[in-house]
């Protein structure tokens, strides 16, 4: 028998945390096994990459518990069942798939409602496996499947940062806007943000360009949770028109409220909002915070070497 589903391993996993200890990832994988007593032929199964299909699973289960907040990672490589995942197994499941996964899922979830679609535009009828027998084509499954690592990249990602205090959080969103091609050097850029008083809702200046032919004025709020309200960016208009200053970002890892939205619109100072997700995916995007795992390259018939 060939290594069981996702949505055949997540609810083993649950029972195997239900005492509340924290594991190791191994660990866990090894009170699995002994568990559900898996064929030779599933342990032995291996991807195209080479690694263990049965380990992939297993590592794909945890990642899907953790974004439906069953399971909290306290620490690297640790993980431990939560209140919630407490209480699904009160529910005395027959199993666990997407459709039970989403009802635990945060509402703010970037991995189950990526792209910023809201709870009731995700299809709660998907599976978490790709059907063999899908329609899709093997390009456009990879595309789907690339999304779907990188929106466990971006959720984990944001995860950490809210881990960090605000001089981290300051720190990087200095090397966000250097390594998005905003000027100056890392030591310039840190020291006219890090540490300075927060001057009239100002946390810090960076260069639009290496020649610093305009400034850009930032405030950064690290938040664990909630949204930025209407009169926090009204705070922030009035310093930039008491900088005499036309352009500021305004970067957090909650959300904005609509009427933090609407604001900025009316005035005529230019003012980007970037919130939790778009951080992540422009910390993804450049390179900040992330590096290669894998890559693939995808080869197609040279055409010129068979009529030339």
């Amino acid at each position: 028998m060939s290594a069981p589903l996702e949505k055949h391993l997540m609810l083993p996993i649950l029972k195997v945390m239900r005492d509340g200890k924290e594991r190791h990832r191994r660990e866990i994988y090894d009170l699995l096994d002994s568990v559900l007593q898996f064929s030779e032929e599933a342990k032995t199964e291996r991807l195209a990459s080479g690694g263990s299909r049965l380990d992939s699973r297993k590592n794909w289960s945890i990642a899907f518990l953790k974004a439906a907040n069953l399971l909290e990672r306290p620490k690297r490589g640790y993980y431990k069942i939560t209140s919630q995942g407490q209480k699904a197994l009160e529910e005395n499941p027959s199993v666990i798939d997407w459709k039970f996964l989403l009802r635990y899922a945060p509402a703010d979830s970037n991995f189950f409602y990526p792209s910023k679609k809201s709870k009731e535009e995700v299809d709660d009828e998907q599976d978490i496996e790709v059907d063999s027998a899908s329609s899709e084509t093997p390009l456009e499954l990879i595309d789907k499947n690339h999304q779907l690592l990188k929106n466990i990249l971006a959720s984990d990602l944001l995860s950490e940062i809210k881990k960090k205090d605000a001089k981290f959080f300051e720190y990087l969103v200095v090397d966000l806007l250097l390594a998005m091609g905003y000027g100056g050097s890392r030591e310039e850029a840190r020291a006219a943000v890090v540490g300075k008083s927060h001057d009239g809702g100002i946390d810090g200046i960076i260069k639009e360009d290496k020649l610093g032919l305009d400034i850009i004025y930032l405030q950064a709020k690290r938040y664990d949770s909630g949204s930025i309200g209407g009169s926090a960016i009204r705070d922030f208009v009035g310093a930039l028109v008491a900088k005499h200053a036309s352009k500021g970002i305004f970067i957090t890892t909650a959300g904005y409220s609509s009427s933090a939205r609407e604001y900025v619109k009316q005035v005529p100072q230019k003012v980007i909002l970037i919130d939790g997700n778009d951080l992540v995916d422009l910390m993804i995007e450049h390179n900040v915070g992330v590096s290669r795992d894998y890559s693939f390259e995808i080869k197609k018939i040279d055409s010129d070497y068979f009529d030339g």
